[in-house]
């Protein structure tokens, strides 16, 4: 499923390419004019439909000026068309510079780990317990050359902190890098909440940009355990891309690790009800 990006290049809203000040108050005057003359129009109405209406404050004119930023969806619905031409339409009358991101995204019915691509980014512990056991404890062994380095290094380790990213190229991943999230605490009361999956996803994302990753794949965060739901994880990744628009150069698939069939089935409809994408 191809899903659309728009944004504005940084920093670009308020000045002309050249870098000189643009004002944008008549423009947004007569913008604003022709949006509550046509509010009511059935395209202009679609646009509420989606979420991104009911993230962002303001009147439906501040949204749209808002949109500018990041608009993500399917480009094949009529809302988002007329969206992204719109948008076009007043960065050419403002001289911004509009860029357009198309990120694919995929669901696959297999571990994170095992998906190839660029990096991955697995749900962990702070214990990093996660993963494959067969393949982490013949890694683990081949690395010590006697039994002390074993009891010594299994004396050395301290656990990591909820937050943590840890990147690695393990040999057992599929990817080029593994990016461990430690999101989970298995031994606490509440092994992880959204807050947590929220703050790491977007360190993970920045260190992924930090590689130049293309093609990331994602476990679903929260999810692997049933701790979160697949809604709030959609939720979550959405708003995490909201923020961090204009960040994600290099981005261009994200392609998501579903455990089974049914879990798959749970995130294509948290999908299409967040954001209205089908798969």
């Amino acid at each position: 499923m191809n899903v659309g990006c728009v944004k504005l290049a940084s920093n670009l809203s308020v000045e002309e390419a050249g870098g000189s000040r643009t004002n944008l108050e008549p423009h947004r005057k007569f913008m604003n004019r022709g949006f509550q003359e046509n509010e009511k129009n059935p395209f202009f109405q679609q646009l509420t439909e989606y979420p991104e209406f009911h993230l962002l404050p303001g009147n439906f004119f501040q949204k749209l000026i808002q949109l500018c930023y990041f608009q993500i969806g399917d480009l094949n619905q009529p809302a988002h068309f007329l969206l992204i031409n719109l948008l076009k339409d007043f960065a050419k009358a403002c001289n911004i510079q509009v860029v357009v991101q198309d990120i694919r995204f995929r669901i696959v019915v297999k571990p994170v780990y095992e998906i190839p691509g660029d990096a991955a980014i697995m749900g962990q512990d702070i214990y990093r317990v996660v993963g494959p056991v067969d393949a982490l404890m013949k890694e683990t062994l081949e690395s010590q050359t006697s039994l002390a380095e074993i009891i010594q290094s299994l004396e050395d380790f301290k656990p990591s902190t909820l937050g943590d990213v840890l990147i690695s190229k393990p040999s057992w991943c599929a990817s080029k890098y593994l990016l461990e999230a430690i999101i989970y605490h298995f031994e606490s009361d509440k092994i992880t909440n959204d807050e947590i999956v929220r703050t790491t996803l977007v360190a993970s994302l920045k260190k992924s940009n930090e590689l130049k990753i293309q093609k990331l794949a994602l476990d679903a965060l929260g999810t692997e355990f049933r701790i979160l739901s697949e809604a709030v994880f959609v939720k979550i990744l959405h708003e995490t891309l909201l923020k961090m628009a204009g960040t994600l150069q290099h981005l261009k698939e994200i392609i998501i690790s579903a455990r089974n069939i049914e879990h798959a089935r749970l995130l294509k409809k948290a999908f299409a009800e967040v954001l209205h994408l089908k798969f």
